[in-house]
């Protein structure tokens, strides 16, 4: 069952990074009708639009949750393997079986 949910939860991830990279493609071909200036944004949110999606599967969804010790919520960027806890300080790792102290 975690790893169904793991697959959903990056399907999410890609789907969500492939609608910001369509607005992004989008807004950069609305920027090429600007002389010079947005010639070269125009370019870059292109290339970043059609970057987004690949960007968006390889670093996966973000993980939230509690302290074990102070039951604090807490935010893990995508391939964190721990962050510290803004309440308590102590380090909270992100493991297989949920939330651990260091």
């Amino acid at each position: 069952m975690k790893i169904f949910n793991w697959i959903l939860k990056r399907l999410g991830t890609i789907i969500g990074g492939s609608i910001l990279g369509i607005g992004m493609i989008f807004f950069g071909i609305v920027l090429l009708f600007i002389p010079v200036i947005g010639w070269l944004f125009g370019i870059i949110f292109i290339f970043m639009g059609i970057m987004m999606p690949i960007m968006a599967g390889i670093m996966g969804p973000a993980t939230a949750g509690r302290c074990p010790r102070c039951n604090h919520r807490i935010v893990f960027k995508p391939m964190e393997k721990g962050t510290t806890c803004f309440t308590c300080h102590r380090r909270v790792l992100n493991t297989m079986n949920g939330f651990e102290l260091a």
